[in-house]
C-alpha cells in the first residue's frame, strides 16, 4: 500500500480507538516518507493519548519541523510540557476536534465519561425558575454543542439561542429541534457583538477549552439583561495559579480567579459548589459550579 493509504489506515484505526495498531500503520508511513508532517502530527497525538508524554513531545515537534500546523501541534506541545499555555486554543483544534467527533460524542459523554455537568446546572436553572415563578424571556446556550443543555434547558425558557465553533455540532443541535436560534462563532466573539440581550446565560464543560476567561466575563456582563443569571462548570485549578492547560488538552480554573473575575466584572450573589464534571479513567475529575447574578 502507498504511504497515503497507510496514513488513511491510521486515521481510521484512530478514530476506532485503536492506539497502538494506529501508530503501526502511522510507523509504515514514516518508514516510507519521513518527512510526513501528517504522520508524525498523527503519531503525536497517539502517543500524547496514551501517557507516552516524552515520545509525544518528540513527535510533534518533528511536525511542526515538518510543516505541521504550529498552532495547533504547539498547543498540544503546551499541554505537555506545562508551560508556554496560549490562553486559548487555536479555533481549528477546536472545530476539528468536535467535527470529528460529533457523530458519536453524546454516547462517549454520557456513558464513557460519566458527564453531569448539564444536568447539574440546568437543576440549578430550573429551581430558579421556580424561585421566579416564571420562566426566563430569553436563554444563550453558550458552546451548546449537541444541545445536551437545550433539551433541558428548553421547558424553563421562552426563547433559546444557542453558539457553537463546530458546524458538525450545530447540526446535532439543530436536530434536536429545541432552539429557536442558533450560531455558529466562537463564544467570547458572539458575546461582544450580538445585539441580543438575556436573562440566562449557561456554558456547561465549555471553559475546559478556554484558558482566560477576561473576555468571556465581559462579554456575559455586555450581554446580560440587569437581574440577569450566569451559570457555567470548570475543571478546578489549585488556587496557586489563574488558569492552566493541563496535559489532558484541557483548561482549568481556580476559585480565587473565578471570584476575582466577578468582582472586576460587577457580578453579584456567586455561589459556588465542587463537584465532579466527569470521570476519567473510572476517576472523578474536581470541578467547580458557579452561578453569578448581574446587578438588578
Amino acid at each position: 500500500a502507498s504511504p497515503a493509504a497507510w496514513l488513511q489506515h491510521a486515521l481510521c484505526l484512530a478514530r476506532l480507538g485503536r492506539p497502538d495498531e494506529a501508530l503501526a500503520s502511522c510507523q509504515r508511513v514514516l518508514d516510507a516518507e519521513p518527512a510526513s508532517a501528517e504522520a508524525w502530527a498523527l503519531r503525536g497525538g497517539l502517543l500524547k493519548d496514551l501517557g507516552r508524554t516524552q515520545p509525544a513531545i518528540d513527535a510533534l515537534r518533528h511536525a511542526i519541523a515538518q510543516g505541521a500546523d504550529a498552532g495547533v501541534q504547539g498547543y498540544l506541545l503546551a499541554s505537555l510540557e506545562g508551560r508556554d499555555a496560549p490562553p486559548q486554543p487555536p479555533p481549528a483544534y477546536v472545530r476539528g476536534l468536535f467535527d470529528g467527533y460529533a457523530a458519536g460524542f453524546e454516547h462517549h459523554l454520557l456513558h464513557t465519561l460519566r458527564y453531569r455537568a448539564h444536568t447539574v446546572l440546568t437543576d440549578a436553572v430550573a429551581h430558579q425558575a421556580g424561585l421566579r415563578g416564571r420562566s426566563f424571556q430569553s436563554a444563550l446556550d453558550l458552546g451548546c454543542g449537541s444541545g445536551l443543555c437545550g433539551a433541558a434547558l428548553r421547558p424553563q425558557v421562552q426563547a433559546l439561542h444557542g453558539v457553537d465553533l463546530s458546524p458538525a455540532m450545530l447540526q446535532q443541535a439543530a436536530a434536536r429541534g429545541v432552539y429557536d436560534v442558533l450560531t455558529l462563532a466562537d463564544a467570547a466573539t458572539h458575546l461582544q457583538t450580538t445585539a441580543q440581550r438575556h436573562d440566562l446565560v449557561l456554558a456547561a464543560d465549555v471553559f475546559i477549552y478556554i484558558g482566560d476567561l477576561e473576555a468571556v466575563f465581559a462579554g456575559v456582563r455586555r450581554a446580560l439583561l440587569p437581574g440577569g443569571h450566569f451559570g457555567f462548570s470548570v475543571e478546578r485549578a489549585d488556587d496557586t495559579v489563574d488558569w492552566q492547560l493541563r496535559p489532558s488538552s484541557r483548561y482549568a480554573q481556580s476559585a480565587r480567579y473565578l471570584q476575582a473575575l466577578a468582582r472586576r466584572h460587577g457580578f453579584t450573589g456567586m455561589q459556588m459548589d465542587p463537584g465532579a464534571v466527569r470521570h476519567e479513567q473510572q476517576q472523578p475529575v474536581g470541578g467547580l459550579y458557579v452561578r453569578l447574578a448581574s446587578p438588578d
